[in-house]
């Protein structure tokens, strides 16, 4: 109770914790020269990733009122505001699954309403956003964040493990909704049959599991028996952004070609019946898997 006898206070020694080290924050950066780049792209794809991934649910959600462009633009502006004017270490900065849940909620009470509809949802989010932002400020001028001492770890390990849960629901999300027509294409379309639906999903799970695995071994790069210690370094620290971009490149190469032989007829024509066409694409992904991604981590262990 003293704490919120005395407002600001909370505020008053975050600036004062925060400011003697603050050029050093800034400085140290620029000095520690090319190893700054891996903590730095780790970050960014860890932030981009999911901001994305959740843009493109909003989007689906509130029938494309909100989408991956305002979440990038908000995530970018308070991460910026953060890195400058933050006083705690770590801050959650970013869209999040509950985040995505309550605009969604929002967006389907204004759609139910005669007074706002949907036309009147952003206006009435950013009034939402408003009202919130003054509680936030009215918690922090009380100092509430105190409170945080009266939980155990487990509070934080809870939520951890919830985001964590809501981040691998939308990945098996992701995966099932390779199998399925794109939401506003033509489901007659022989390029949307199931033959075909089934090849794209078998492949989107080849990739996602590819990416996942090689992820993981990279981590563990340093303990390699294999290679030099600067080559070693180098995969641990950008083994997982270079592997998402890898796995989504492949993806997105095979998927062109794949739908330049489709539209060409070649495909078919040279691999007989669709029954036949599927069975060797099939082999086709999995040798692929094999060669440059399996194989080459096998040697490495």
């Amino acid at each position: 109770m003293d704490l919120v006898r005395r407002p600001f206070r909370g505020i008053a020694d975050d600036v004062k914790g925060r400011v003697p080290c603050y050029r050093q924050d800034w400085v140290g950066g620029f000095r520690s020269g090319f190893r700054i780049l891996a903590p730095t792209m780790y970050i960014f794809f860890a932030s981009a990733l999911p901001v994305i991934a959740f843009g493109e649910q909003l989007s689906k959600d509130t029938d494309g009122a909100l989408s991956t462009v305002e979440t990038l633009a908000s995530t970018a502006i308070c991460g910026i505001i953060h890195s400058i004017l933050g006083g705690q270490p770590m801050l959650i900065v970013g869209v999040a699954e509950p985040t995505v849940i309550m605009y969604t909620y929002l967006y389907n009470f204004a759609k139910g309403r005669a007074d706002l509809g949907g036309q009147l949802y952003l206006a009435w989010a950013g009034w939402v956003c408003i009202w919130t932002a003054c509680m936030l400020f009215l918690l922090a001028m009380f100092n509430a964040s105190d409170v945080i001492s009266r939980f155990t770890r487990i509070a934080g390990e809870l939520f951890g493990m919830l985001i964590t849960v809501l981040f691998i629901q939308e990945a098996i999300k992701g995966i099932v909704s390779e199998f399925s027509v794109p939401k506003g294409e033509d489901q007659n379309l022989p390029l949307y049959q199931f033959q075909w639906l089934y090849t794209n999903g078998l492949l989107g799970i080849v990739f996602a599991i590819g990416v996942l695995y090689t992820a993981l071994k990279s981590r563990r790069a340093r303990a390699w028996r294999y290679g030099t210690g600067w080559f070693r370094s180098f995969i641990a620290d950008y083994g997982v952004p270079s592997w998402s971009y890898y796995g989504r490149h492949s993806h997105m190469q095979f998927r062109a070609k794949f739908l330049l032989e489709f539209r060409g007829g070649s495909l078919v024509r040279s691999l007989g019946s669709p029954n036949h066409s599927i069975i060797g694409l099939l082999q086709r992904i999995y040798s692929l898997f094999l060669r440059y991604i399996y194989s080459p981590l096998l040697s490495l262990r």
